[in-house]
């Protein structure tokens, strides 16, 4: 089996958390030196409602000139849980231009929500390994 452990950059782009009624925005992610990227957000107990993944992008370090990714910088689809997806992990990747990225997570009919987390995937490293 190959190893990819060396090819790969992690980041936590939303610390795990419980998510009721208002949105959450992650860790803005700098994806330089990597030219992939992809996201891994994953549901443990959710009670009620539900909540769906939008990306951000820019050149900006604090995203100061953000804007939503359009459809032709996603790969896949933007990852949506609904309370029937306890322990569910999904993913969806950035194929953008950008510089900065982040994953935000925005409920919808919740009140007490449900817990989630997810990490960024840098892939395609310009120069390995990775550190």
């Amino acid at each position: 089996m190959r190893d990819m452990t060396d090819n790969i950059g992690a980041v936590t782009a939303l610390s795990a958390q419980t998510i009721t009624t208002s949105a959450v925005s992650g860790a803005i992610v700098d994806t330089l030196g990597f030219n992939s990227l992809t996201f891994i957000v994953t549901a443990g107990t959710i009670t009620d409602g539900t909540v769906a993944a939008t990306l951000t992008e820019g050149d900006a370090a604090n995203l100061s000139d953000g804007a939503a990714v359009t459809a032709d910088g996603i790969l896949g689809t933007l990852p949506s849980f609904a309370a029937t997806d306890d322990n569910k992990t999904k993913r969806v990747g950035y194929s953008g231009s950008r510089r900065y990225v982040r994953l935000t997570l925005t409920p919808t009919g919740a009140t007490s929500g449900g817990t989630y987390a997810a990490v960024a995937v840098l892939g395609h490293p310009s120069s390995a390994p990775v550190a």
